[in-house]
């Protein structure tokens, strides 16, 4: 078992098609945001909590993350505290779409949307529709972080 989160961006692309060939065939886009959480917290925490959990996930199984998505859907965050930066909601979802075929097209057949951001839900549901659309040969799922806690 690996022990080590295997990331996307640190492989070469030899190593991204071994992996492929050695049977997995998943792999794990965490999309956070970037917005104010007042004056407590970063304003990346939501990205950074959804990475986490996905490099975690990785160092127990070796399935492979992929960079992950800082911006999301945050246009109900007010323009008033500086920080935020957002994607209207149909730009998150053709992101998705994107890079899902950009997935496929290595030979990985799943990919697992992880979600750590509430107001991402709807638009990343738009794009997951898109992408089994578009790419029916790819199985596609969205997790919201919260709802991966252990009981």
């Amino acid at each position: 078992m690996p022990s080590k989160s295997v990331l996307w961006e640190e492989l070469t692309w030899e190593q991204i098609t071994q992996l492929r060939d050695r049977d997995i065939n998943l792999v794990i886009l965490p999309i956070g945001a970037t917005e104010q959480h007042a004056l407590h917290l970063p304003v990346g925490v939501d990205t950074f909590s959804a990475t986490a959990v996905a490099h975690g996930v990785s160092a127990q199984t070796g399935i492979p993350v992929l960079p992950a998505l800082p911006d999301g859907c945050s246009l109900g965050h007010s323009k008033k505290w500086a920080g935020t930066l957002s994607l209207r909601p149909e730009t998150l979802a053709v992101i998705v779409l994107e890079i899902a075929e950009w997935v496929a097209s290595a030979g990985f057949s799943r990919l697992l949307l992880l979600n750590g951001h509430v107001t991402n839900w709807a638009p990343l549901r738009c794009g997951l529709e898109n992408v089994r659309h578009r790419y029916p040969e790819l199985r596609i799922a969205l997790r919201f972080l919260r709802s991966c806690a252990l009981r």
